[in-house]
Formats: structure tokens, sequence, C-alpha cells
């Protein structure tokens, strides 16, 4: 039995345990949802559709509510109807329920919303501060307060950090050995066409379409590639597909928590520049990117430009589990400037990678650079600076910092701007 690894959300989980009656836990199969709600269940219950578990709920359903609380339900979305029984049972006040869901259910106008008596987490793969990656010298609290102490160097080698981002944080491949990994990633991805996009909803999907949209998702991650391009990509190994068709898929990676969309920041801005309104592309963790297009430590070093992406993609990871903590929306800045070179119209594009924002108004901003290098740092110091010309600070709030997250070095604020340096393995959150 392997060891659990303690999450951030168990510190909350045992505070409200005594105090909440409905606690809800959703995200991607495997990424430790139920192995932590156990640790404060005194019962189990597993909607598994096996014959045993189908003939139990159907000879008697309130089995699902018999048990010592708190009650662990777990998938419970494989049974809509549970969530209604759950909700009388709890304006019964007969206990404590723990609900767990790799999927989102189709919207039900009989399923009553639980306001008021639901509290909600989403669960995902493992933080670098979690896994051990991160020593946690530099807290998401002492960005937001500007309040940034210089560490030492902390370097990590290119083969370690490929390493971990083809491990990602998946619970489930802790202690395995590399080529396990590789094998169980893989059948982890095939599951997702062959099986999870087939039980959400019973609606029947076509694998290879699944598997298709997973590979041209993958080649973009990163970018706010839309809809007609990801179809375009899509149509070289299927012409039939249809955007209704692609729309559909998406909707269900989406429902079964593999991706994950980061919205475009809607701000105020000086100049009559376009802001974006497209989403950028993200897994919930980056290693499925890895896995889907069968890449290796091997193979990535000869990208370094894909590695920035795929790097990108862990931090967001990180900063959203990070943010939640503290009651943060994550989002990126993007702006398109028409401009003339040459007699010629040019669109350029500038971004900010992560505006994190609080309800009060209050944001930070960070960009992400794989390397730790003058390059690197002068390029996320250039785009950081341009936003702040680009804000109407008369509207919006000024930034609580400004920040670029590598991958490693040591964390530092500079002494020109103020802009602070925060490697990745560093980072944590109080």
């Amino acid at each position: 039995m392997k060891k659990y690894i303690s999450r951030y959300i168990d510190k909350d989980l045992r505070e409200l345990v005594g105090s909440s009656k409905m606690i809800v836990i959703d995200g991607a199969k495997g990424c430790g949802k139920t192995e932590a709600a156990k640790r404060i269940a005194k019962s189990l219950i597993t909607i598994d559709m096996t014959k045993e578990t189908e003939f139990a709920l159907q000879n008697d359903p309130n089995i699902v509510l018999n048990g010592e609380k708190p009650r662990l339900i777990d998938e419970w979305q494989l049974k809509t109807w549970i969530w209604n029984k759950v909700r009388h049972a709890v304006d019964d006040d007969v206990g404590c329920f723990i609900l767990t869901s790799s999927s989102t259910p189709a919207p039900d106008e009989t399923r009553h919303s639980g306001a008021g008596r639901v509290i909600r987490f989403k669960l995902r793969p493992m933080s670098w501060y979690e896994l051990g990656y991160s020593t946690g010298k530099i807290s998401l609290q002492d960005i937001l307060d500007d309040n940034i102490k210089t560490t030492e160097m902390n370097n990590i080698s290119i083969d370690d950090r490929l390493t971990k981002l083809c491990d990602g944080g998946w619970p489930f491949l802790i202690g395995e050995s590399d080529s396990s990994k590789k094998r169980i990633m893989k059948e982890y991805v095939e599951s997702l066409y062959t099986d999870n996009l087939l039980r959400i909803d019973g609606v029947v999907r076509d694998s290879k379409i699944g598997a298709n949209l997973l590979m041209s998702f993958s080649r973009n991650i990163g970018t706010s590639v839309s809809f007609e391009t990801l179809l375009k990509d899509m149509k070289i190994h299927d012409t039939n597909i249809t955007r209704q068709t692609l729309s559909s898929y998406y909707n269900a990676l989406e429902r079964i928590h593999i991706i994950e969309d980061l919205p475009a920041w809607s701000t105020h801005i000086r100049t009559s520049t376009q802001l974006r309104t497209t989403a950028k592309r993200y897994f919930v963790d980056p290693s499925l990117a890895i896995s889907c297009l069968g890449l290796s430590v091997e193979k990535l070093k000869k990208d370094p430009n894909y590695c920035g992406f795929l790097f990108e993609n862990e931090v967001i990871k990180n900063l959203r589990i990070y943010g939640e903590q503290i009651d943060a929306k994550l989002y990126y800045f993007g702006e398109s400037t028409r401009t003339t070179n040459d007699g010629k119209s040019v669109i350029e594009n500038r971004e900010v990678d992560v505006i994190m924002e609080f309800k009060d108004g209050n944001w930070a901003a960070f960009e992400i650079k794989y390397g730790f290098n003058e390059d690197a740092i002068n390029s996320g110091v250039k785009a950081l600076k341009n936003l702040m010309h680009r804000i109407d600070f008369e509207k919006v709030h000024k930034p609580l910092s400004l920040n670029i997250i590598t991958c490693d070095g040591f964390a530092y604020k500079r002494k020109e701007d103020g802009i602070n340096i925060i490697p990745l393995n560093v980072l944590g959150v109080k």
C-alpha cells in the first residue's frame, strides 16, 4: 500500500467535517479525491457499477445513506439520483456526507443545486510543494504582500525538470519505476477516450475522435487556439468532423476535468487596442500532453520551445492550487494591436501569462519563464511593464505585485523595478 502524501485539501476537510453536512470533491480520475476523503470518512460506498453494487442499489436505495458518519459516497455521479437523496438526508440532519466525482453530470432540472448546503472543492493532481519538489520558502502570500526575501541558488538539471513534467502530480505514479510510469500514463490517456468519455452521460462517442482531439489539444497547449483551428487540425485525420462534434467532445473532456481553460482577463485599458476573449488551452496536468504525443525526456530535450509551454501549464496548475487556498481566480491578459509595417497591416499580440484576481478587485501579475537566464527574465520584465502601461489605473487597482516564475534559480526582488523573480521550486502557499 502506497504511503499517503498530505494534500492542501486535508486541513480544510478536517475543519469542515464537524460543521458541514454535505461536502463535494470534484476532480480528474486518479488525482487523489477518494484517498483524501477516506482520511476523514468513517464509512464508504463506491458506486462502481459492478453487478453487486447495482443489485444492492436496486434492492435498497437507502444503502447509500446507511453507515457511520461522515459517510463517503465515491463516484456518486454514476447514479445521479443520489444527489437529491443525500440532500434530503442533510435536511433531516442525519449526519455528514462526502461525495466524490470524476465527472460533472449533465444539468437536470430535478436535481437541486444544493445552494446553502454544499461545500465544494476542486482537486487537481499534486503541486510541486505537495510532491516535495518545492521548499515552500516563498509563499504566495509573501508574493501578494510584496515581501520577497532572497533565497539561495537551487538548480534543477534538465533531465530532472523534464522527468517532473513527464510524471506530473498523479498519486498513482509515486513509487513506480520509470518504465512503469510511462506505461501507466499511456493506459490512463487511452482510458480517457475508450472509457471515461463514454461513461459520463450515456452518449455514444467515437474513441478515434476523442484520441484525435486529445492529440490536437496537446499540440496547442498554452495557446488561445480557436475551435476553428482545432477543427482544421483534426480534419487532417478525419475530414468528417464537424464543429458541433468538436464542441461536444471538448465539453466532455471539460466535464471529466481533463482540460481546464484559462479565461481572458476583462479589464480597463488606456488604449483602443482589442482585448482578447478566447481562453487559453491547458490540461489539468501537463503530463497528459506528454503522454498523448508519446514524448519522453530525450525527445523533449530536442524541443525546448514546447517544454516552455509544458512548464507554463505546470505553473498554472500550481497557481490554481495555491490560489484557491486564498480565494483567488486566475486569468491571462492578452491584447491585439494592429500596426503598419512597410505599408502592410500587422497584428501584434501582447500577453501576460497569469493575472491572479481577488473579489475585492486586487490583483497580481505573473509571467512564466522556463529558463533562469538574462534573456528569459528580460522578456518577462518587458511583458509586465507593457501591461502597466496599458492598464487604466483610474478604474483598476494597482497590482499587489509583479512577478516572474522560473523553473529554478533563486528568489529575489529586482532593485531597478521591484519585479519579483520566484522559482517554482521555492514556491508554496503560506
